[in-house]
């Protein structure tokens, strides 16, 4: 299984939405040249952005823009396309479902055919993956998302239909759409996971994909890791693990103003790191950023994305953000397959920092883990080749300086580990069945062992 590694949105034709209009601020980038600058990061996949500008609508395929994109991203040596089909995407706007009596299709039937009508030219290119259905949808709008998730698993069962869900930190209001009679955190968690495996109840997709962004700033308290972050991704993992499915999730790679005030922060080479250790910590398989151009301004929501907030610049020049993900991912590439087999099975926190409530605090039997610094420990297993892959990430605040952490990790005196660190074999921090090392900010090491030498006892 590849980990897939893409960005919401493809390069930038050069339009910007500013106060809901469309407006020629920067350069085309949907050239072979800008298309080989992204594939050059590490990404795999085109995920076309849900914009008036980019919509297919049901025009000759032959001499679409869509077509164009799609010819481009075979051309740049990329092996998927998500295709934004605004046809279909508004479909899941109705709340009351699309089949029955009254509703826009007659029959299951009628709907399948209306779908197998749309896909029937695009499908046919080789890079073709699947669609986008909905971004962000609340729980509201399930009921028309399970209804043509069903209806293309009727058309092609292997076909990638792609609908990104809600962070935690969204609130009970954006989950249902009301404003829920409870906002404390306990409850707030509650209804999250309710939200999440509700979704995977009513929707029969494989893949669940939830987007959530950490490093936040306010006027009065400044920059800090956003509270419950670890919280939504515990209950990411968990529900995935128990629907079976696999995990797709939107790392923070650009910075975003709300009125006058930087709100979510600009990230650099540890902020990535950071985010994409604690994702294989959680067993997910593909990592998307968000986002590789600015995106648009809002004085209405008051969301600003000034031009060096993302990945690109409008005049096509890569950003610092470009520079760091591409570090990122090339570190990471030689893990890739030693990891891909593996799947989510727990996690704990170690330490104490305020941005670390609510999370899980149990320790695992068959290790001692010991450290300076607060720790994310995971666990994950190969079921099929009976191994397990131990992660601990160091989750000190990289905006609070460079300080490193020791920590130490003992197993059974039997066990055989071996270390990984930045995407390669080293066990010099580790001689049989423990070792010592030092992480700075956002660092790992991925431990792997015989999963048969776990034993459900102390060490």
């Amino acid at each position: 299984m590849a980990i897939h590694k893409y960005a919401y949105g493809a390069p930038s034709l050069g339009f910007y939405r500013i106060e809901g209009k469309d407006h020629k601020l920067g350069k085309n980038l949907q050239t072979l040249a800008g298309y080989r600058q992204y594939r050059s990061i590490g990404f795999d996949t085109l995920s076309i952005d849900d914009s008036p500008w980019e919509a297919y609508r049901g025009e000759p395929f032959a001499t679409s823009h869509l077509k164009h994109e799609m010819d481009l991203a075979k051309a740049a040596g990329l092996s998927r396309v998500i295709v934004y089909d605004a046809r279909i995407y508004e479909l899941s706007f109705a709340t009351t479902g699309l089949v029955g009596a009254g509703k826009k299709f007659s029959s299951e039937q009628a709907l399948e055919d209306y779908l197998r009508d749309c896909i029937k030219d695009y499908s046919r290119h080789p890079l073709f993956a699947g669609v986008k259905v909905r971004d962000e949808p609340s729980e509201a709008y399930f009921l028309p998302i399970s209804e043509i998730v069903k209806a293309f698993q009727r058309i092609d069962p292997h076909l990638y239909v792609h609908c990104n869900l809600l962070p935690l930190m969204g609130g009970l209001s954006s989950l249902y759409d009301r404003r829920a009679d409870s906002d404390s955190n306990e409850d707030l968690e509650i209804h999250y996971r309710h939200y999440l495996e509700m979704f995977c109840q009513m929707v029969p997709l494989m893949n669940l994909s939830v987007d959530d962004y950490p490093f936040r700033a306010t006027p009065e308290e400044g920059k800090s890791i956003l509270f419950r972050y670890f919280t939504c991704l515990e209950i990411f993992a968990e529900v995935a693990k128990k629907y079976g499915r696999e995990t797709t999730f939107v790392i923070q790679t650009s910075s975003m103003f709300y009125h006058d005030f930087l709100a979510i922060t600009q990230v650099g080479e540890k902020e990535i790191r950071y985010q994409y250790n604690c994702c294989l910590a959680f067993g997910v398989h593909s990592i998307v950023a968000w986002t590789y151009s600015r995106y648009f301004f809002n004085s209405h929501e008051g969301e600003y994305y000034p031009d060096d907030s993302a990945m690109i610049f409008t005049d096509g020049e890569k950003t610092e953000r470009y520079d760091a993900l591409k570090r990122v991912i090339e570190e990471n590439a030689p893990f890739e397959s030693i990891y891909s087999p593996f799947q989510y099975d727990d996690s704990y926190i170690l330490g104490e920092r305020t941005f670390l409530q609510n999370v899980k605090r149990t320790p695992f039997p068959e290790m001692k883990v010991l450290g300076s610094t607060p720790l994310l420990v995971s666990r994950l297993l190969d079921s099929s080749n009976g191994r397990a892959l131990y992660a601990l990430v160091s989750l000190e605040d990289p905006s609070e300086g460079t300080d490193d952490g020791m920590i130490s990790v003992s197993f059974p005196n039997d066990a055989n580990v071996d270390c990984y660190y930045k995407g390669k074999k080293n066990n010099q921090f580790f001689t049989a069945h423990q070792g010592k090392c030092v992480l700075l900010p956002g660092e790992a090491v991925f431990l792997l062992m015989d999963a048969s030498k776990r034993e459900k006892e102390n060490v």
